[in-house]
């Protein structure tokens, strides 16, 4: 009960962490859509068309982005990831000289460096990893307990039931034991991998 508890509350705000870190991305790069607009606005006479087309194509890769973004955990990059893929891209764009692309790498900082909810959404990050990492030390007593349970198996039976020495009971409880243990070992797993996911959010 106690694990039950711990890996829905551990759930709870694993939900609300990706849920907020879409909305905070979705949040981030409409204001970089917005600012790199605002620069193809203000420099629509010096630009000649190559850049104005290139530009307008990396604001449509940007919307590509935002659009596509939903919270499943194997396609949520962290926010540093989402700042250097950006940042790469830009250094890539052909039609731009240096001093351009410091422009544009500058509006990104500013607004990367500004993004006060990518901050915040670390709380609820290290709620869920604290539940996490609670729920997976509750699964850690069942192997400590495990072998004395399978040692203890057959005397509680034949002493329980007083068939000496029968193994049909024995044999079904270790069933059920390799069954439970089967179980603890896949929450381990998905529990360590939650956790792993979580952390590189952290940094």
């Amino acid at each position: 009960m106690k694990v039950r508890n711990a890996l829905n509350t551990a759930e709870t705000h694993f939900q609300t962490a990706l849920s907020n870190l879409i909305g905070t991305y979705k949040s981030f790069i409409n204001d970089l859509i917005n600012e790199y607009r605002n620069y193809l606005n203000r420099h629509r006479r010096s630009l000649n068309q190559n850049q104005k087309d290139e530009l307008n194509q990396f604001i449509r890769d940007l919307e590509s982005k935002r659009d596509n973004l939903h919270p499943d955990k194997g396609s949520i990059s962290t926010p540093k990831e989402l700042h250097d893929d950006t940042l790469k891209e830009i250094n890539n764009l052909k039609n731009f000289n240096n001093n351009q692309k410091h422009e544009l790498i500058n509006i990104l900082k500013t607004i990367y460096n500004n993004n006060n909810k990518i901050t915040n959404i670390h709380n609820e990050i290290q709620k869920a990893i604290n539940e996490y990492e609670y729920a997976r030390a509750l699964l850690m007593r069942f192997y400590q307990y495990e072998e004395v349970f399978r040692r203890d198996i057959g005397v509680r039976l034949r002493h329980l039931l007083h068939i000496p020495g029968h193994k049909k009971y024995e044999v079904a409880m270790l069933s059920a034991l390799d069954k439970l243990k089967n179980d603890v070992v896949n929450i381990e797993r998905s529990i360590n991998s939650k956790i792993t996911f979580l952390k590189k959010f952290l940094n």
